[in-house]
């Protein structure tokens, strides 16, 4: 049994090697970019461990669940961003089309069950989130979460970039903050 628990005590000492895997909100979008060059910017509510994968893609969500077919995804590795950093992404990959789109960011497999959606961003329409991802510029809202919340849907535009207030005070109060399609601005 003291074997068994000084290993247990060693390995999580040590690591076990495997990044934790990120929750819906843990980062939000503060800048997208449909116009070349391709470059979005999120901030961090959470410190994200060097080597955690996130995948940002332009596939829509269906109703039904999961990604429809046939965009481009781009991985991000991290090399260690701490809580409040903005990161810049030079997106390839996905092709923003600027006669509006959806960016989604998640960690696992795009056509499994251990998907997590982290945060989303639409710019298709009128501020809303489409029925359904019915062809490449539209998407249902992703399953886990919620316009407002830890997702954004804005007025169809080009290039966006939040332009609200300082973000201070809670995390909850920021992601509300930055979830406001009122607080964006672009052309």
């Amino acid at each position: 049994m003291k074997k068994q628990l000084l290993f247990l005590i060693l390995f999580a000492a040590m690591g076990s090697g495997i990044n934790a895997q990120l929750s819906a909100g843990d980062i939000a979008f503060v800048q997208y970019n449909a116009d070349g060059p391709e470059i979005i910017k999120f901030i961090a509510f959470t410190d994200i461990p060097s080597g955690e994968v996130i995948y940002f893609t332009d596939q829509g969500w269906l109703s039904a669940g999961g990604f429809r077919c046939c965009e481009g995804t781009h991985t991000w590795t991290s090399s260690g961003v701490s809580c409040g950093d903005i990161v810049s992404v030079d997106l390839s990959g996905p092709a923003l089309a600027g006669s509006g789109d959806q960016l989604i960011a998640y960690q696992g497999s795009s056509l499994g069950t251990a998907t997590t959606i982290i945060t989303a961003l639409n710019s298709e329409g009128s501020g809303i989130w489409q029925a359904n991802a019915t062809n490449s510029n539209n998407s249902a809202l992703p399953a886990g979460l919620t316009n407002g919340v830890n997702a954004v849907a804005l007025n169809e535009i080009d290039n966006a970039k939040y332009t609200g207030a300082t973000l201070s005070g809670t995390i909850s109060s920021m992601r509300a903050a930055l979830h406001d399609k009122s607080n964006w601005s672009g052309h």
